[in-house]
């Protein structure tokens, strides 16, 4: 494996230092056993993946010594076990992505502290409610309008008060019914 191909941005000494660390570690971690377990190495990979990160080209030597391990247990394991692969890698992809939409979400929620959430479309059904009443006092007038202005506080909140919480509870119900898209100018991810 081509440890270059990371766009490294340190000498080969501090890399054959981190790659001499990263194999005590790796020692450290089976213990002497000849043999892995394919729960082991797949253990040991998950461990490889939390020290580095698998996405930047720009990484320490160290952090480019374990995507470079990873990198080599993964094709290991798709070489020894490749019906547990073939059903472990699509997990990791969906999980992965769950982990960015949880990130994209927290991003969001701390940039906007003050996401006001369900109290929009909660406060447009009490107004369409009392405007119901005030047009006409039949249970028929306050319960249209109350639904009219309920839908019209959803779209409120996810486009113009742009709220994390509604939108991640709609992609979680779009994906829920099998609808892997978003609305035109959403911007929740699935």
């Amino acid at each position: 494996m081509d440890v270059n191909s990371h766009l490294p941005v340190f000498t080969n000494d501090e890399l054959a230092v981190a790659l001499q660390n990263v194999r005590a570690e790796f020692a450290s971690k089976v213990a002497g056993q000849p043999q892995l377990t394919v729960q082991q190495a797949i253990d040991i990979r998950e461990y490889a993946k939390s020290r580095t990160d698998l996405d930047s080209g720009n990484l320490s030597a160290e952090q480019a010594a374990w995507k470079t391990l990873y990198e080599s247990l993964t094709e290991e394991l798709r070489k020894s076990a490749p019906d547990t692969m073939a059903e472990v890698e699509p997990l990791e992809r969906q999980m992965d992505s769950l982990q960015s939409l949880q990130n994209l979400m927290k991003a969001k929620l701390d940039a906007r502290p003050n996401d006001l959430g369900y109290r929009v479309p909660i406060a447009f059904l009490i107004v369409g409610g009392l405007i119901g009443w005030f047009v006409n006092a039949s249970l028929w007038s306050v319960a249209v309008c109350s639904i009219a202005s309920w839908i019209s506080g959803i779209l409120f909140a996810l486009f113009v008060t742009d709220s994390a919480q509604v939108q991640s509870d709609l992609a979680n119900r779009m994906k829920a019914l099998g609808w892997n898209r978003t609305l035109i100018g959403c911007t929740c991810v699935l």
